[in-house]
């Protein structure tokens, strides 16, 4: 009853522990999950994205790749659950190091992302996939 806590006092502790752990402003949070939701809004379920909302989204948060192969694997590395969706907190914990984040954080990103079977190292195959998109996107 006394304890019971609203679904938008729920979302303000959520946005704050975030916002604590991505070292992104409380009210950028907000705005970021606005338009996250106005975007997931358009098709099925409106607290998650599919792979086709999530360039868009990426944009809205100032990150813009054109590259098809380097967005699925992006989407991939931050679809933690592996249901082809990911929801608000997947997407700014994602995403973070690349707003917020120092050289090292960046750098981790970056070897995660091209690290694709996990194993600590990156392979020739991998770094010629790394190659191949640089190239492409130049």
């Amino acid at each position: 009853m006394g304890n019971e806590i609203s679904s938008a006092g729920a979302n303000r502790m959520a946005i704050a522990a975030m916002s604590n752990v991505t070292s992104i402003e409380k009210r950028e949070l907000l705005q970021m999950q606005k338009s996250f939701m106005e975007i997931a809004q358009r098709q099925g379920n409106p607290n998650t994205l599919t792979k086709d909302e999530f360039a868009e989204a990426l944009e809205g948060v100032g990150i813009v790749e054109s590259d098809s192969e380097i967005l699925d694997r992006l989407f991939i590395m931050l679809d933690k659950t592996g249901d082809q969706q990911i929801n608000f907190r997947e997407f700014i914990c994602g995403i973070a190091p690349l707003i917020t984040g120092t050289v090292t954080e960046k750098l981790g990103f970056a070897f995660e992302l091209y690290d694709m079977d996990g194993s600590g190292v990156v392979k020739k195959a991998e770094m010629n996939f790394i190659l191949r998109s640089m190239n492409d996107t130049a």
